[in-house]
């Protein structure tokens, strides 16, 4: 059995199936775990983002409570008098109520020269010089400043220190601190993740006593103290927080499986104090991979052992029945050598070449004059080659079909008609039939062909052949339904695409009308519609709802026009329904962002807020509030309402938006989009370069044209915020006047431009380059839409390279021509 040819190529197939098998369970597993690590490392990057912006509130509210209680007159006398414990007995319940309301952990009177006066959380101990960051840079710029620090007890806070200042005199300092425990748990909690806050060892060689007293065993590895942790630790996290090569580590206790980061530790000073450890729970993530990867490997094992069944079976049934066909081609090949001389008072020049280099004659038919002038001896004696009669131009794609018609395994093939030239150098059109003589072991041996003299022919057939393409091109093969109606809408004909749309037989739909398709809802417009096209020749942009095959209701957009003979109708068709459903997919993106651009709009106003009203209690508790405080906060709480109640109406309105056409200046949508998009690009440190000076008046629906302009912002913010440092993150928005029905505008950033193989690719439905938790590829081909379909103005794409600031940059530049109707 294993001397057979089939039998070889079946094993070598088998094994071939296998080993692809194996390698597809392979690439599942590993791009699904993969998949994995990209989500844990998607929400590292959302830790690291919100601690910042707890941080920078948190810091702020202090700062708004270290001036009010510089603002006490009783405290500023009694710190001046270093009187330490009347400043301690006024001072006590402000620091409970900051415990207990901001869990405010430290609170500080340090005297001009750094010496501590009072701590008001600590009163035991004072009279030590402050040679922390903060206060030294506070002190240094006179000016509050803040940070996160490692203190003598060992603790991370964030520590908010601010000069005190009293008739223009400095008198001290005051410092308020939290420990950031508070925001590393509520962050914790929120993402669901395990953090460890692991400090080196060489940071306590002068704390041993508080390293005996709060740190147990279990807590410190051989390089670190872990001093701050959501769980309890076990070996492998400690392991794991040793091991600084490895930025990233599957870790499995507990019956559970993590993914383990590690990050550096750093204060205020940039100072490396040791590591971050972050713990991502994947235990059911790693168990729905394992279920995935079981069920695909049944499927490929049961799949294999089916095709190797399937293709053990045909092998024995080929090779039974090879022999016998292989005899049978034989003796058909005796049989037609004996009909050759039949040819010799046809029409058709009968050749066999053999199968070597210069295709050498071993027969030729004798009317073989009548086409080329050359003589029967002339080919069989070699004094003539039948190549050399090819024309030049031709005879490369002879060759190449030959060549082809060898590969692709078929005893037969035919030539495209191609040129000759005969003796007397006339040009004449020919038509070659090659069949492919083979020996006994399938070896081609000999090329069978006769030509046929198609010149007067071969002139007709292009006039036809073009005008047939031409047909065919516009009917046959449009992406659009095509359908010839008569009078009462009956269908006559129509091409692959129509029924491909209606999803009915050529038979059915010809037993059918246009107006029996339509809705019932439709119905009365749609015959309407079809009178207006008998009436005035024509109709565009008509859009419908169709009922097609198994009951499925499709939404339509029709243009019709009246035939020269005045009884049939052309119609054409679109299946919109997908462009529908890309514009409510797209509105439901927008939606999600709004509702994120609304969160960081509010978090100022909101954080204004509820300052100014915590400290108007503190102030009126304490018996200091002043009539002119009071009316500046409540006009501050004042303002900051009115500004959350005009986001709201912003974000209504957009998110409402307008269904009609109106006049509308294109600067004017520029700056509320703009100001609808003005948290998040001030979040994510974004500079907004404006220049919009021109502007021009357009017929326009300015909800969309906002919406297109959001698209294209957000798209720039997204790639800046992955691609430049957020000292260097630009938006540039231009209008230029080309004349006076002409504005031209340009949204570019200095991102890095897009990578020219896809750039051409950027509006097409669902391309992007995106992860997909991260983009849906909408955005910009809603853009597109808006822009170029429904407001029918010029929009392209390219990179600009441009200097700013003295520095070369490169970006994608989103040139939009906008052109008044008259």
């Amino acid at each position: 059995m294993f001397q057979n040819a089939a039998y070889k190529i079946y094993l070598l197939l088998a094994g071939v199936i296998i080993i692809l098998g194996f390698v597809s369970v392979g690439s599942s597993y590993y791009f699904q775990k993969l998949n994995i690590e990209t989500n844990t490392q998607n929400r590292i990057i959302n830790y690291h983002s919100r601690f910042k912006t707890y941080v920078n509130e948190e810091a702020y509210m202090m700062e708004s409570f270290l001036k009010l209680i510089q603002e006490k007159e009783d405290l500023q006398s009694l710190f001046i008098n270093s009187n330490k414990q009347q400043l301690f007995n006024s001072a006590i319940p402000t620091f409970k109520h900051l415990n207990q309301s901001c869990n405010i952990t430290h609170f500080y009177f340090i005297k001009p020269d750094g010496k501590i006066l009072l701590r008001v959380h600590d009163y035991n101990r004072d009279g030590d010089i402050v040679e922390r960051y903060t206060f030294l840079k506070a002190k240094a710029i006179q000016e509050t400043f803040y940070g996160i620090e490692f203190g003598l007890k060992k603790n991370y806070t964030l520590r908010v220190v601010s000069p005190w200042i009293v008739d223009g005199k400095l008198i001290g300092y005051i410092e308020l601190g939290k420990e950031v425990d508070k925001i590393s748990e509520t962050l914790s909690q929120q993402l669901g993740m395990e953090i460890f806050y692991a400090v080196n060892k060489n940071e306590y060689k002068n704390s041993i006593q508080f390293v005996k007293e709060n740190l147990k065993i279990d807590m410190q590895t051989k390089k670190h103290y872990i001093v701050y942790n959501t769980i309890p630790s076990n070996k492998k996290i400690v392991d794991f927080i040793d091991s600084r090569n490895k930025q990233s580590k599957w870790l499995t206790f507990e019956n559970k499986h993590y993914i383990g980061y590690v990050d550096t530790l750093e204060d205020i000073s940039k100072k490396t104090l040791g590591v971050k450890i972050f713990l991502i729970d994947v235990t059911k993530e790693f168990a729905e991979l394992l279920k995935s990867v079981l069920y695909y490997t049944s499927v490929m094992v049961f799949g294999t052992l089916l095709m190797l069944v399937v293709m053990y079976y045909f092998v024995r049934k080929k090779q039974s029945n090879l022999d016998e066909a292989l005899l049978a081609i034989e003796t058909k090949t005796l049989e037609q050598k004996n009909l050759l001389s039949l040819f010799d008072k046809g029409d058709s020049v009968l050749f066999r070449w053999n199968n070597d280099d210069i295709w050498s004659i071993s027969y030729v038919s004798s009317n073989v004059a009548n086409l080329l002038g050359y003589t029967r001896e002339e080919f069989l004696n070699s004094k003539v080659v039948y190549a050399d009669c090819i024309y030049k131009d031709d005879l490369a794609s002879v060759f190449e079909e030959v060549r082809k018609g060898q590969q692709d395994g078929n005893d037969f093939f035919r030539h495209e008609p191609y040129r000759v030239v005969t003796k007397n150098g006339e040009i004449k059109w020919v038509l070659d039939y090659t069949v492919l003589d083979k020996d006994m072991n399938g070896n081609i041996t000999h090329f069978l062909g006769y030509i046929i003299d198609i010149t007067s022919e071969q002139e007709t057939e292009k006039v036809l052949k073009m005008q047939k393409e031409e047909f065919e091109a516009i009917f046959k093969y449009s992406k659009d339904g095509i359908a010839i109606l008569d009078r009462e809408s009956n269908f006559l004909d129509f091409n692959d695409a129509y029924l491909e749309i209606t999803g009915f037989s050529r038979e059915e739909l010809l037993t059918k009308s246009c107006a029996g398709l339509t809705a019932p809802e439709y119905r009365e417009r749609s015959i309407e519609a079809i009178k207006k096209v008998l009436d005035i020749g024509h109709i565009e942009n008509f859009e419908k709802i169709c009922i097609v095959n198994g009951g499925k209701r499709i939404m339509t957009n029709m243009s019709a026009s009246l035939l020269p003979d005045k009884k049939r109708l052309l119609l054409v068709a679109k299946d919109v329904t997908s462009l529908k459903l890309l514009e409510e997919q797209t509105k439901l993106a927008s939606m999600g962002e709004m509702i994120g651009n609304i969160a960081h709009q509010w978090r100022q106003p909101l954080s204004v807020i509820s300052t100014n009203a915590t400290g108007l209690i503190m102030q009126k508790e304490y018996g200091i509030l002043k009539d002119e405080k009071l009316i500046e906060s409540c006009n501050q709480i004042n303002e900051n309402a009115q500004y959350l109640s005009k986001t709201i109406d912003d974000f209504r309105n957009f998110i409402k938006g307008e269904t009609n056409f109106t006049l509308v200046n294109v600067s004017q949508v520029i700056n509320e989009s703009l100001n609808i998009l003005k948290a998040n690009i001030s979040n994510n440190y974004i500079n907004i370069v404006l220049s919009i000076d021109d502007d021009l008046v357009i017929n326009a629906n300015k909800s969309e044209l906002e919406q297109a302009f959001i698209n294209i912002v957000n798209n720039a913010k997204d790639i800046l915020v992955e691609n430049v440092v957020e000292e260097e993150r630009v938006i540039f928005i231009t209008t230029k006047k080309l004349d006076s029905k002409r504005l031209e505008l340009k949204i570019f950033d200095n991102g890095g431009g897009i990578a020219l193989n896809i750039i051409d690719k950027i509006f097409e439905p669902y391309f992007t380059t995106k992860h997909q938790s991260q983009g849906t590829g909408l955005g910009l081909p809603m853009v597109d839409k808006i822009i170029r379909e429904r407001h029918q103005q010029g929009l392209t794409v390219y990179n600009e390279e441009f200097k700013y600031h003295g520095k070369d940059y490169k970006g994608a530049c989103f040139e939009i021509i906008f052109t008044a109707k008259d």
